[in-house]
C-alpha cells in the first residue's frame, strides 16, 4: 500500500538552503538524486557556462516553476521509494527571509519502510529546528462546520472485531441468523433450520460462531419418555453433582439416565452485531484503522436531514461517504444513496455490499452521471457522482487499499510535480546566453 508522509520545518532562507546543500553527502548513497543531474545534463547540452549552471541551479529565472520562491528542490529515489525536499521562502533574494523546508516520502509500506524512514531521519537531523508532520489538505470545506458536531466512532473491542469477521463469512452469518430467529436450538437440530438450497458446513460454522462468542452453548437434560426439557446445566460437572444428590427427572429416572444435549443461543454480543448488521460497521472501522485513518476522522451512523449515513471518513484530506448493505444493493437503495450523495457532496462515494450491486442500480448510477455531465457541460467530478462499488466482503481490504492508493497517489503527484517543474530550463535565459544580450525581453 502506498504511504505518503509530509513534514515541514521553519527557518530562514539562509539556514535552510545551507542545510539543503549538505543532504547530498549525508543521505544513503543508494538513493539517487534526479533534479540536479538532469539540469546539469541539459545545461551541458545547451553549452551553458559552468558558472551559470552552479549559480542558477535552482534559480527561478531559469526554472520552469510556478513558484517564484522555490530556492532549492530535489528528489531522491531508490526503486519505488521517493524522498522529495524543497525550500521555499516568502521573499526570494533575501537571506534572512522566513522560509520553510518541506520533506515528503512516498513508499510502499510492505516493502521498504524501514530504509525510507531512516533516510527521512537522516535528512531531518541536518536541518535546524524541528519538523512537524503536516497534511496536504485540511478537513473538507463542505463539512468544515458540521464535522465539529459529529461524534467520532469508537475503537471496536477485540471481541467485537473477532466476532464481526466471523459474521463476514456467509455460512457463519447464515447459521447465526437462523439461530437468532429460532431462539434456543439443539445442536443436532441445526441442519433443519436451513432450507435445502442453503447447503453449508454446519459444524464448521457452529465452531466458528462459538469460538468468536456470537453463539453460546449450554447443556440441557431432555426426558427420554416425554421429550420435554427437564433442566439446563452449564457443564457435565453440574450433572455429576445432581446425580450424586439423587436429583431425578419428573418421570422418576436419574438425571444421568436422561438424554443430554447441547443447546445453542445467540449471545448478547451476537445480538448486538446482527442488529442492523452492525458487524459491517465494525469491520469497516477496523479496516480503516488498519489503513492508518485516525479514529477521530471516522464517523458512524450520522444523521443528516433525516437521513442516516452509515459511515463518513476523511482519507488523505478527502471526505469519503460509505454506504453499507448486507445483501443485494438494488435500485431502491441507489435512489436513497443518490439523495445522501447530493446532500453531502462528498469527494468520493463508496458502496460496500455483502452480495452484489444489481444491474438496475448500476444503470441508475450511470444515468445520473451522464445527466450531471450534460447539465454541467462536462465539468463534473465523476468520482463523487459515480460511486466506487465494492461487491462482497472477501476483497474489502484490497478494495480499500486501492482507494487509499488512488488518493495518496494524487497528492504525491502534486508534490512531486512541483519539484519536477524545476528540472527544465526556461527558453529565454538560454537564448540570452547564446546571444550575449542580457537585455532581451523575456516576453
Amino acid at each position: 500500500m502506498l504511504t505518503l508522509e509530509v513534514y515541514r520545518c521553519p527557518g530562514s532562507a539562509r539556514s535552510l538552503t545551507e542545510s539543503f546543500d549538505k543532504i547530498a553527502t549525508h543521505v544513503n548513497s543508494d538513493f539517487k538524486p534526479i533534479v540536479a543531474p538532469t539540469r546539469r545534463f541539459q545545461a551541458n547540452l545547451l553549452l551553458l557556462p559552468e558558472n551559470i549552471i552552479d549559480a542558477s541551479m535552482y534559480s527561478t529565472s531559469l526554472a520552469m516553476t510556478s513558484s517564484a520562491s522555490t530556492l532549492r528542490s530535489e528528489v531522491y529515489t531508490k526503486g519505488s521509494a521517493l524522498l522529495g525536499v524543497s525550500i521555499t521562502a516568502e521573499s526570494a533574494g533575501i537571506p534572512e527571509a522566513p522560509a520553510s523546508a518541506r520533506l515528503f516520502i512516498l513508499y510502499d509500506a510492505s516493502q521498504n519502510s524501514d530504509e525510507v524512514k531512516q533516510l527521512l531521519k537522516d535528512c531531518q537531523e541536518i536541518f535546524p529546528g524541528n519538523f512537524s508532520e503536516i497534511r496536504i489538505r485540511t478537513n473538507p470545506p463542505r463539512l468544515a462546520n458540521d464535522l465539529d458536531d459529529l461524534i467520532a466512532a469508537e475503537v471496536p473491542s477485540a471481541e467485537e472485531v473477532a466476532a464481526s469477521y466471523v459474521l463476514a463469512q456467509p455460512e457463519a452469518k447464515l447459521l447465526a441468523r437462523a439461530v437468532k430467529s429460532t431462539g434456543d436450538v439443539l445442536s443436532n437440530a441445526l441442519p433443519g433450520l436451513l432450507s435445502k438450497q442453503e447447503k453449508i458446513d454446519v459444524q464448521a460454522a457452529r465452531e466458528a460462531l462459538l469460538e468468536s462468542g456470537v453463539l453460546q452453548s449450554e447443556m440441557v437434560v431432555m426426558c427420554r419418555k416425554t421429550g420435554s426439557l427437564v433442566n439446563r446445566i452449564p457443564d457435565s460437572d453440574v450433572l455429576d453433582k445432581l446425580t450424586k444428590l439423587q436429583v431425578r427427572c419428573s418421570c422418576g429416572e436419574s438425571m444421568d439416565n436422561e438424554d443430554i444435549e447441547e443447546a445453542l443461543r445467540v449471545s448478547p454480543l451476537g445480538y448486538k452485531l446482527l442488529d442492523k448488521s452492525q458487524w459491517m460497521n465494525v469491520v469497516l472501522v477496523n479496516e480503516l484503522l488498519l489503513l492508518g485513518i485516525p479514529i477521530a476522522e471516522i464517523f458512524i451512523e450520522q444523521q443528516f436531514g433525516g437521513d442516516e449515513v452509515d459511515c463518513l471518513a476523511i482519507i488523505s484530506g478527502d471526505l469519503v461517504l460509505f454506504e453499507l448493505k448486507d445483501g443485494e444493493f438494488n435500485l431502491g437503495h441507489a435512489y436513497s444513496f443518490n439523495a445522501k450523495n447530493g446532500l453531502l457532496n462528498p469527494d468520493v462515494s463508496v458502496v460496500i455490499t455483502t452480495n452484489r450491486v444489481g444491474n438496475d442500480a448500476k444503470e441508475h448510477f450511470e444515468r445520473t452521471r451522464k445527466a450531471l455531465e450534460s447539465s454541467r457541460r462536462g465539468r463534473v467530478r465523476t468520482d463523487n457522482t459515480t460511486p466506487i462499488l465494492m461487491e462482497g466482503m472477501e476483497e474489502l481490504r484490497a478494495d480499500l487499499e486501492k482507494l487509499m492508493n488512488r488518493l495518496v497517489a494524487r497528492d504525491a503527484r502534486r508534490l512531486l510535480q512541483n519539484i519536477l517543474d524545476t528540472v527544465a530550463f526556461r527558453a529565454m535565459p538560454v537564448i540570452m546566453n547564446m546571444t550575449g544580450d542580457q537585455s532581451a525581453d523575456e516576453e
